[in-house]
């Protein structure tokens, strides 16, 4: 299943964070259980640089099968969203569509609406009619809870998370960017079209590691990730420095030659 992306219908900008965030979300909702296989965000992220043409809310049959080719997916979910204001929280309308990538087919089409404030249980809500239409046993409540809880609790934190995890996706080192939330393994490669790992006596990870650790930023690497694993304490200004420190050890750390 790829999860293509959500369109801006406002069109202003300061809601185009919700892009971002509403993919994310939807990839974490859908690949809890194990029972979906999702794309990974950096292939998705590939494919909206290729064709920045897309219009990811209306999917033609052609374009549908050219996707399935090029993601190696049956499943496509994409869609649109509105954010209006409503007193104390904005209000947020959430059309989704899932789409066979093979045929063309619109399989679904899901409505909803809820508070910014609520948005993660907005996806959750989705995500569920999502997995009744493919016959797929629902999370439990328990899962349910633990994607809930990873991730971030205010707007401001969603908002400097969504757009950090795009600029990460930039650096050649990137291979890949997968989170829960605000909890993300950042997957480090040699080469960023293969997607060749460093080898385990290559210095980097350790490097990055130091870099990283020397602004206070406390991660783990481990099987070729950055592995970052915050509190769920963790506020918009935490976001921001942790974000800070990694794309200054990004650019100052490089690979060997």
């Amino acid at each position: 299943m790829a999860v293509l992306g959500f369109r801006n219908s406002s069109g202003r900008a300061e809601d185009a964070w919700l892009s971002t965030a509403l993919s994310e979300m939807f990839s974490t909702e859908l690949a809890a259980g194990d029972h979906l296989r999702l794309v990974s965000g950096e292939d998705i992220v590939h494919i909206r640089l290729a064709q920045p043409k897309l219009d990811v809310d209306s999917l033609s049959t052609a374009t549908a099968k050219q996707l399935r080719a090029a993601l190696d997916t049956d499943l496509i979910v994409s869609g649109s969203y509105a954010a209006v204001d409503g007193g104390e929280s904005r209000l947020v309308r959430l059309d989704v569509r899932l789409q066979d990538a093979n045929s063309g087919e619109i399989l679904t089409e899901v409505s909803e609406n809820g508070t910014e404030k609520a948005l993660f249980q907005l996806v959750g809500n989705v995500g569920e009619r999502l997995r009744q239409k493919l016959g797929v046993s629902g999370i439990s409540d328990a899962e349910h809870t633990q994607v809930l809880a990873s991730m971030p609790a205010n707007r401001e934190a969603g908002e400097l998370y969504s757009n950090g995890l795009v600029k990460l996706r930039a650096y050649d080192a990137v291979g890949d960017v997968r989170g829960k939330g605000l909890m993300m393994g950042v997957e480090l490669v040699r080469d960023k079209k293969t997607k060749a790992p460093f080898a385990p006596a290559d210095a980097y990870p350790a490097q990055l590691y130091e870099a990283l650790l020397a602004q206070n930023v406390m991660v783990r690497v481990a099987a070729g990730k950055v592995i970052l694993s915050p509190p769920l304490v963790f506020t918009e200004e935490y976001v921001d420095e942790a974000m800070a420190a990694l794309h200054a050890a990004f650019k100052s750390v490089k690979p060997a030659s």
